[in-house]
């Protein structure tokens, strides 16, 4: 039931794939597109055999309260039972929708939202439950010289991430959604010392350095640019998204999960699942399983007189969606002048919409959820307008998932 939704191919024309994925040589493989494979990652790992887990018990997990109820339609189940959370590690935009449409009364003409914002509260709060389950982070010392008063010391750590989904690390669609590694080492009064993986919340920016780490699929065009290469820019060098077109694959460097063979009958070279731009070491030479875990050294100079010891944190943070996706989604909608939502779809039911992007294309309605005030303010483009609600919703805050420190001497 769940691979029906979560193995996602282009879509057919004239009864074959619209794109097929070509390799990072040019090589047409002939297999169609894998927008997604999140399925297939579960059915390649230990927790589709025997002892396993299947996708409800992480996504449906059983309510431990004996008052526990069912019933549809038929006699009352009771004990326990799969409670209907369904959360993945989306915990934006449900904040989106409870927000924009669970309480719509002020807004002249409307029915009065779909309520249930507490829900929505419940939701959030069950996505960043099962994110915090999702991996483990460990930070080992490796190497350690203590700075003198006039000469530099160094330091060099291990952090290792292993993954505990059912899936790759992380799963879905590769639009925006990613995972980094953010490293401190601070010295005896907390002073930060060193930092890579370093995010700005104002802006939304994740600081580019020689040792970040970011768990990411990058989908492209092949050649788009004439350099018989995957490109996932555009000519004006800017992250481009365009889901369907794509048919190659820059990068993969999710983590696997545990058990992971990516090799299948159908597909013996793994190419649909195969990480890209990353080896993963086989289990036991030759067993074609991959770990479930990676490894990142950090090797890090201490300045002379940095008082000791250092701590070494690492934080393993996860966003639903990055400020390069929704600048993409605005720029399309301008570029290609995309009507706003109720011209576009005037000829559908209940037209003219009331709430949500109304006269205003959908790029640019997410990009203002986005980038919008956090306040609430409404703004009023003159006396004959209805209000259009500028709320943000924080930039996608990126969600902790685990930690882990080491020390020195």
């Amino acid at each position: 039931v769940c691979g029906t939704c979560h193995d996602v191919t282009t879509p057919d024309t004239d009864g074959g794939p619209l794109k097929t994925l070509i390799l990072a040589d040019g090589t047409d493989t002939s297999i169609p597109f894998p927008i997604e494979r999140t399925y297939s990652e579960w059915k390649q790992s230990t927790h589709a055999g025997p002892g396993g887990q299947a996708c409800q018990a992480c996504h449906m997990p059983d309510s431990q309260d004996p008052n526990a109820t069912a019933c549809a339609g038929g006699p009352v189940r009771t004990g326990n039972l799969p409670v209907h959370d369904f959360v993945g590690g989306n915990t934006w935009v449900p904040k989106i929708i409870k927000g924009e449409f669970s309480d719509t009364n002020a807004i002249a003409g409307s029915a009065g939202g779909i309520g249930r914002a507490s829900s929505f509260e419940q939701t959030i709060q069950a996505a960043r439950d099962l994110l915090q389950t999702a991996a483990d982070v460990d930070v080992s010392l490796l190497a350690y010289s203590a700075p003198g008063g006039a000469t530099a010391g160094s330091l060099s750590a291990r952090v290792k991430v292993t993954n505990n989904s059912g899936h790759k690390l992380p799963s879905g669609y590769s639009e925006g959604r990613r995972m980094w590694l953010n490293v401190q080492v601070r010295d005896f009064n907390g002073a930060l010392v060193y930092e890579s993986g370093q995010y700005d919340t104002a802006s939304a920016v994740l600081a580019v350095d020689p040792q970040l780490r970011v768990y990411e699929v990058l989908q492209g065009i092949w050649n788009r640019h004439g350099n018989n290469s995957c490109d996932v820019v555009d000519s004006l060098g800017r992250k481009a998204f365009h889901f369907v077109l794509s048919d190659c694959i820059a990068k993969d460097n999710r983590i696997p999960p545990l058990g992971f063979r990516p090799a299948t009958a159908a597909d013996p070279n793994g190419y649909e699942l195969r990480p890209v731009g990353i080896t993963y070491p086989e289990t036991a030479p030759g067993s074609g399983i991959l770990v479930n875990y990676d490894e990142v050294d950090y090797a890090v100079v201490i300045p002379a007189g940095t008082p000791g010891p250092m701590t070494v944190t690492a934080r393993l943070y996860y966003q639903t969606s990055s400020r390069e996706y929704l600048e993409f989604l605005r720029s399309q909608a301008i570029e290609r002048a995309i009507p706003g939502e109720n011209l576009m779809c005037a000829g559908e039911a209940n037209r003219p919409a009331v709430v949500g992007a109304k006269d205003r294309s959908r790029g640019e309605y997410m990009w203002q959820r986005w980038n919008g005030p956090e306040s609430g303010d409404r703004i009023f483009a003159n006396s004959f307008d209805a209000t259009v609600f500028q709320q943000g919703y924080g930039k996608s805050p990126p969600e902790a998932i685990a930690s882990g420190s080491a020390f020195t001497p």
